[in-house]
């Protein structure tokens, strides 16, 4: 009889209301795919936009045709593989950012891409962790209003995006639905290679943001978190663009990435300091050894 009783009971211990039901999850479609051969980090964002790092030679391209993939969509800051994409019936479209607020023009045609190039479409930087992730949630944001600013933070999160890139995450929370009339005003034409800086570019690029943290140090004021991330982001492409140049270029390199990474830490001032005073060393002597003499001599 107790058994029979118990459920009625427990109902009006509870004032006999039902309990409230559960506001519904918001629907998050995105699904880890992984590694497969000659790519990491890829995401399936939904049933037509993937993310992830940039291809490894022809395994990579194969493993994006295998997946449907029809246009690959690059914001990574080197010159993409046409030869490569060509041979697996790749369509490429290049269209570079940083790691800083992606510029609106730029947004715009990502998000015009993403739009009316062949889908399905895989959109990637280099690792496949920042700017490609946070590129494909602002451009979903200017396409889809279902896309909150919530649920595309929500993705960064899932994709690994560094909460450091705050300047990614605002062009990600600031993107907005556009209209018509604005999609009509761009242009049609998406570049398979646009311009990218060259090694003498990027070298003066470092040198003002040098200056402007020496200035910082001089009077011993904060250094800019923007300036040391654009830093550091500026050696390792250099990195990787080193190719056949002297162990002693790539070395010194390494260390002042090394250096710009120390000055993000948040250990304590003296390793602030401390890896401050690395960059300036090591950008010191590759100006010595490569930048004032010539090579061999």
């Amino acid at each position: 009889m107790f058994r029979r009783l118990a459920p009625a009971l427990l109902l009006l211990a509870g004032c006999g209301k039902p309990a409230p039901p559960s506001k519904p999850a918001e629907h998050f479609p995105a699904r880890m795919i992984g590694a497969p051969p000659g790519l990491h980090n890829v995401i399936r964002v939904n049933d037509w936009l993937y993310t992830g790092s940039e291809p490894e030679g022809d395994p990579g391209f194969q493993s994006l045709h295998d997946l449907g993939i029809r246009t690959v969509l690059t914001v990574d800051g080197t010159k993409p593989d046409l030869d490569a994409s060509a041979k697996h019936g790749l369509r490429y479209v290049h269209i570079p950012i940083g790691y800083n607020a992606i510029p609106q023009d730029r947004l715009l045609m990502i998000a015009k891409a993403m739009k009316e190039l062949p889908r399905p479409i895989f959109l990637h930087c280099h690792h496949g962790k920042h700017r490609g992730p946070a590129a494909a949630m602002a451009g979903l944001r200017c396409l889809d209003p279902s896309w909150t600013a919530e649920t595309a933070e929500r993705f960064l999160k899932f994709a690994g995006t560094d909460p450091q890139y705050a300047e990614l995450y605002a062009s990600v929370g600031g993107a907005r639905p556009v209209g018509s009339g604005e999609w009509d005003a761009l242009p049609n034409d998406f570049p398979a290679s646009a311009p990218v800086p060259d090694i003498v570019e990027r070298m003066l690029e470092l040198d003002r943001i040098l200056q402007r943290l020496n200035a910082s140090q001089s009077q011993k004021g904060p250094f800019d978190s923007n300036d040391v991330i654009a830093m550091r982001e500026a050696f390792r492409e250099l990195i990787r663009e080193s190719g056949n140049r002297p162990e002693g270029y790539i070395r010194i390199l390494r260390e002042a990435e090394s250096g710009a990474e120390q000055m993000l830490s948040p250990n304590s001032p003296w390793s602030t300091l401390n890896g401050f005073l690395t960059v300036s060393r090591t950008c010191q002597e590759c100006h010595m050894r490569f930048r004032n003499r010539t090579p061999g001599k």
